[in-house]
Parts: structure tokens; sequence; C-alpha cells
């Protein structure tokens, strides 16, 4: 995973201005209002709640960093106010989404996540944790299996072989699913023997199936339809954890794993069945 060389002077600068937006609680409400409307002192007042002492120090704070406009003698946030505004609200949601998930990235590896994919995790905000349990320890692969029903695309990353895999992609074949699936290398041969033993040549359909190779290993799992992202990651240890996904419906997930998927896609190699 290779990032940007970060510019410990640009750190600083930010870091000063969001300490200086998310400080204040009554600064934060102002902030909020104002991005939604422009109003003046009273409204502001009506609608917040605050004291008008705290109000006034808002309103200037956020005048001296250049932040707010007058507009019809009512207050307003500029574009500049709005466009801090907004990664704020962006930052927030990485780390809150980063606290209440903590569990599935601890001890996990991130490496084959981009860091585009990683500077977007906020987009996976309305994820749910699927955790298989010793009364049911196939709850994970039971539910990517039962979310394939009225799919129409199909496109999966796995670092690991099921034996499942290809009765189930031939069953979503014939019901005319477009599939791609992608494997490490190391993989990649020994799936084409296992379809071969499974799936006899006349029931392939091969413009519904595109088979691919990356040549390097990968430390996730995901699989990302038309209707929901099914995320999954290698432990430390370089072990596939099957006990524990990440799973969505929301199109901001699915758009997120699109783009990881095709940064994939686009480094690997076609496979060809029989």
């Amino acid at each position: 995973m290779k990032y940007n060389k970060i510019n410990l002077k640009w750190y600083v600068a930010v870091s000063s201005v969001l300490k200086t937006l998310s400080s204040s609680e009554a600064r934060l409400k102002i902030l909020k209002l104002l991005y939604i409307d422009n109003l003046s002192m009273v409204e502001i007042y009506k609608k917040s709640k605050l004291p008008y002492s705290s109000i006034s120090v808002g309103l200037a704070n956020l005048d001296q960093m250049g932040l707010l406009k007058v507009v019809n003698n009512k207050f307003a946030l500029n574009n500049l106010g709005k466009i801090y505004f907004t990664i704020l609200l962006e930052f927030t949601s990485v780390i809150k989404f980063l606290k209440d998930f903590s569990k599935f990235w601890k001890d996990h590896q991130v490496d084959s996540i981009d860091e585009d994919a990683l500077n977007h995790l906020a987009s996976l905000k309305e994820s749910v944790i699927i955790e298989s349990t010793p009364i049911d320890i196939f709850k994970t692969y039971n539910v990517f299996k039962e979310n394939m029903d009225e799919v129409n695309i199909v496109k999966s990353i796995f670092p690991y072989l099921h034996p499942d895999f290809p009765i189930l992609f031939n069953d979503l074949i014939q019901k005319e699913v477009n599939v791609k699936l992608l494997f490490p290398k190391s993989l990649s041969h020994h799936f084409l023997k296992l379809w071969d033993l499974e799936i006899p040549n006349e029931e392939l359909d091969n413009n519904l199936l595109e088979v691919r190779s990356v040549e390097d290993n990968i430390n996730l799992a995901l699989t990302v339809t038309d209707k929901f992202l099914y995320l999954g990651i290698c432990k430390s240890d370089g072990n596939y954890n099957h006990n524990h996904i990440l799973f969505s419906k929301s199109n901001d997930a699915i758009n997120w794993g699109n783009k990881l998927f095709n940064k994939y896609y686009n480094e690997s190699s076609k496979l060809f069945l029989h």
C-alpha cells in the first residue's frame, strides 16, 4: 500500500482548522444551521437555544476564519465555509465508522485496500457486521448465498476456494446473471480444474462468465452486485477470516466496492475455461 508523502506543515494547518471548527458545540450548531439556511442572530437563537453570548462568539470565530458572509442582513456560510463543513462531516463519519466497526478492522490486513478506497471508508457507514457463531458456523457464507437471489451482476474477488463455487456461479449463469471472478494466480488454475470437474461443458455460457487471474496475493474477499456489497479481510497471520464480514445494501457501499473491484480487474489477465 503506497501513500503520497505527507507534508507535516499541511497537517498542522488542517488540524488547527478542524480543532477550531469542532472544539465548540455552539460553533458546530451554528455551522450546521447556516449550512442549511441563511439566518439572522435571532433566528439562530430560536433554532439553537444557545445564549446570545455563545452565538456572538461563535459567529465572530467563523468570521475570523473567513467562512461567513452576510446576505440580506442574514448570516450565511460562504463557499469555503460550506466546503469546510462538508469535509468535517466526512471526517466525522469516517472516525465514527472506524470506532463502530473497530472489531472488523482490528488485527486484520488492509494492504489490499488501496489508498483511494481507504480515503472513502465513510461510504461503508451503513454496513452491518455478520459473524458466524458456534450455533451457526456457516452464517457468513449463508448470507452470501441467500442474497444472490434476484441479482443481475456479480463481481467477486476471492483469496480462497470453496467447493460450492462452481455450482453456485453456474446456477447464476443459468439465470443469465453476468459473473466476473478474480483469483490470485496461485488459486486461479485450481478453480478452473474444480470447475471442469463440476460443470459439463455444454452448460457453460462463456458470454456470461469471466474468470481472471491477479498476480499479487489478495488479502480480501470482495463481492459486489447490483444489490449488495460483501467484504471480508485476511487476519494479520495471512489467513482469511471466514467468520467475520461486512455487509451493506447501500448505493454508496456498492459504488465503493465497484471502484475497488475495477482496480484489481484492470490489473488482471483473463483465463479461459475448457
